[in-house]
């Protein structure tokens, strides 16, 4: 039994004693942990002021301290600490946006050099460079304050080059503060963290909120990582790959058409400052054109690096209201309305012009016909003979009858002093203007006059005249606008009439036997007409009484000029004896195929066939006379609307 019962062995001692000792190093490794946590953590900090300055590389002296007591809300940093890992940063830096400017720097560069206060080498960064302005919040996470100083700011970019922040103001005279004009000038509240190379804020356990951090970095490179450093270490960094980016842009707004008639302005100033993405612009287009309806095809932004998002109204597709067009001063006042375009803007730094243009244009609207020319050389000769103009001699009138039709969107005036004649030797105007004519023509009985409006489906017919050149060629009959757009071109027929104006002369070969004349009078009205067209004359003659025992035959009737032809004389006078009494009958006389001024003499020859006395005359119809002086006569013509007179009671006493 002695032998159940042994004593402990020098193994189980040894187990014993090993356990022991471990117990003991965990107890010390849980209170080294626990210390250790307490003073990173503020509750055993040893410093008698609580505070941690960071050591700044410019100058120590401080000018300004700002303490900052918005209420603190500790962020974890995006970025990585440089020298503690798996920890919150000392300091949290949260961008809420950037602004890229470019325009900045190009000003603040020419003022440098306009004023010599610079150093080369910052007028080079400035020149080549632009500005990024970081919008930001910085948390100061550790219990103890901390001193911030501008070096203490660094941002990395792309190629990993860093650049410290930047001064506004290098000295008491020099700032740079309000050289930003153009980020400025789009009511963008700069505040700036630091002003000077002096400044610092101290930071409590809190927040600077909403500050701007100001750099400038090269033209090539791109903001990449915003750092804050304490003694070359990163006390914190935050990566602003994805960080929102505006950028200022500067532009100048110009505005096109491609009317002359047809304004488009910028109903605000012309210059405009946008951190935006988008623009709104008023402009206002005013149409002077008050003779053709214009259609706008297209509003546009040029360049390629804009587009117009909206226009309101959309007057893209519509017609332009017209200018109100004015007989007294020949022009029109102009017709507004406004539109408002939404302009989408690049997503980069701009600064130059964009170029708003409209396009507008005439949608054919007027249908016209020549459906009569004619040469009226005639009134030419007639007016130069009684003392008109000398280049009359030389030239000739062209008289043109128009059918016009207008098929238009909108109503319009018709002005006929925009009508003009295209001759290979030139374009001439109408002599019918909006108001008189310029000239009194016997061609011209209808002209077209001034219309105030004409509307869609109306048509219009009348005259038009013109004076050219002898030996010109008349082409067609043009319509033109404001902006000498044509608006209808009509060609001139190949077939041109001929006008002649004439009087008329009753001549007997032998006075003493016989006496003829006519209505019209000898030498009191004029006889016009065109070719094709014919006139009739209401011819009396009658032998003298003391021939009444005589036979006195006429044997002969012609006509003087020989370019006048007799068509018809009823009842036929030829071969017929003459009475004491009148003998009646009409002569139907064309009018010659050339313009024609001057006098026409019909010619009638009597001879005494015998001396016998005829108890028992032969019978000899009685014609009744039939007045020509208030007839019309028609123009042989297709277009018959046409019509000219056969007499007028002006008076020609004074042609030879």
């Amino acid at each position: 039994m002695s032998n159940l019962y042994k004593s402990p062995s020098n193994d189980y001692i040894l187990i014993l004693m090993k356990t022991r000792v471990l117990a003991i190093i965990v107890l010390v490794v849980v209170i080294a942990v626990v210390v250790s946590f307490l003073y990173l953590n503020g509750y055993l900090n040893v410093s008698p002021t609580n505070t941690k300055t960071m050591t700044s590389k410019s100058s120590s002296v401080t000018n300004s301290t700002n303490e900052l007591t918005t209420s603190s809300s500790t962020t974890q940093s995006t970025g990585t600490s440089g020298y503690k890992n798996n920890t919150q940063s000392e300091i949290t830096i949260s961008p809420r946006y950037m602004i890229i400017d470019r325009q900045d720097a190009v000003q603040l560069a020419n003022s440098l050099t306009q004023s010599g206060v610079y150093s080369q080498s910052e007028l080079n960064s400035l020149q080549n460079g632009y500005f990024v302005i970081i919008k930001a919040s910085v948390t100061n996470n550790e219990a103890q304050n901390f001193t911030l100083y501008p070096s203490s700011f660094e941002l990395v970019t792309n190629n990993g080059s860093v650049y410290s922040y930047f001064i506004l103001q290098h000295s008491s005279s020099v700032s740079y503060y309000y050289s930003f004009n153009s980020l400025l000038n789009t009511n963008y509240q700069l505040a700036p963290l630091f002003l000077t190379a002096t400044e610092n804020i101290t930071l409590g356990y809190q927040v600077t909120a909403n500050r701007d951090l100001i750099f400038l970095i090269p033209l090539n490179t791109t903001p990449s990582t915003l750092r804050v450093v304490d003694n070359g270490k990163i006390i914190g960094q935050v990566s602003l790959v994805n960080v929102t980016t505006d950028y200022l842009k500067v532009i100048k707004v110009n505005t096109f058409t491609n009317d002359s008639e047809v304004s488009l302005s910028l109903n605000s100033a012309s210059t405009i400052y946008t951190i935006n993405d988008t623009i709104t612009l008023s402009l206002n287009v005013q149409n002077s054109e008050g003779l053709m309806p214009l259609t706008v095809t297209k509003i546009g932004v040029y360049p390629s690096a804009f587009s117009i998002i909206k226009i309101s109204p959309d007057i893209v597709n519509s017609t332009l209201t017209p200018g109100q067009y004015s007989v007294v001063t020949g022009s029109s006042f102009p017709r507004s309305q406004n539109v408002i375009i939404l302009v989408k803007l690049p997503n980069e730094s701009y600064n130059g012009n964009v170029n708003v243009f409209m396009n507008v244009t005439y949608k054919p609207s007027f249908q016209a016909v020549v459906t009569q020319a004619i040469n009226d050389r005639a009134e030419a000769l007639l007016q130069y003979s009684q003392g008109g103009p000398g280049q009359l001699e030389v030239s000739t009138y062209l008289v043109a009858n128009l059918s016009i039709m207008y098929n238009g969107s909108a109503s319009v005036a018709f002005n006929p002093g925009n009508i003009h004649l295209v001759t290979n030797k030139g374009i001439y105007s109408n002599l019918y203007g909006p108001t008189s004519p310029f000239i009194y023509l016997y061609a011209v009985t209808n002209h077209i006059p001034y219309i105030n409006t004409i509307v869609n489906g109306q048509i219009i017919q009348g005259q038009v005249a013109f004076q050219i050149p002898l030996g010109a060629k008349p082409l067609y009959i043009i319509y033109v606008s404001e902006n000498n757009q044509t608006l209808f071109s009509a060609p001139i027929p190949s077939k041109i009439y001929n006008f002649s104006i004439f009087a008329i002369n009753y001549e007997v070969n032998n006075q003493s036997l016989a006496y003829v004349y006519g209505t019209p009078y000898h030498f009191i009205s004029y006889v016009y007409g065109i070719s094709g067209g014919n006139f009739t004359i209401n011819l009396q003659a009658y032998k003298y009484s003391y021939y009444q025992n005589s036979i006195v035959e006429v044997y002969n009737i012609s006509l003087s000029p020989s370019i006048f032809e007799i068509l018809s004389i009823s009842p036929n006078l030829i071969g017929r004896y003459l009475n004491t009494s009148p003998t009646y009958c009409n002569i139907t006389i064309g009018f010659p195929n050339q313009s024609f001024y001057g006098q026409l003499t019909i010619n009638v020859y009597v001879k005494i066939v015998g001396n016998v006395t005829i108890s028992n005359p032969a019978y000899i119809q009685k014609i009744q006379s039939k007045s020509l002086l208030n007839e019309k006569v028609g123009i042989k013509n297709p277009n018959t609307y046409y019509m000219i007179g056969s007499t007028t009671s002006r008076d020609i006493s004074n042609l030879a």
